[in-house]
């Protein structure tokens, strides 16, 4: 299931954040592409700044309230 999509204008690229409903816990981010082809992200300092965006998304108090539910 996808749970945020997200794009860098800098980097010109797409990220989409997703999970497997059998370990909501877990969450994956992966490149896409318009075609909806998906990338492996290798670089470690773009992982680095995907995961502080999705520290961002899951520090966000609505998103907290929305969990809670």
């Amino acid at each position: 299931r996808v749970l945020f999509t997200y794009d860098n204008e800098e980097r010109k690229t797409s990220y989409v954040f997703f999970y497997s409903e059998a370990n909501p816990d877990e969450v994956f981010a992966m490149r896409y592409k318009d075609n909806g082809e998906l990338e492996e992200i290798e670089d470690p300092d773009e992982y680095a700044e995907v995961e502080e965006v999705f520290n961002a998304y899951e520090d966000d108090p609505k998103i907290q309230e929305i969990k809670a539910k």
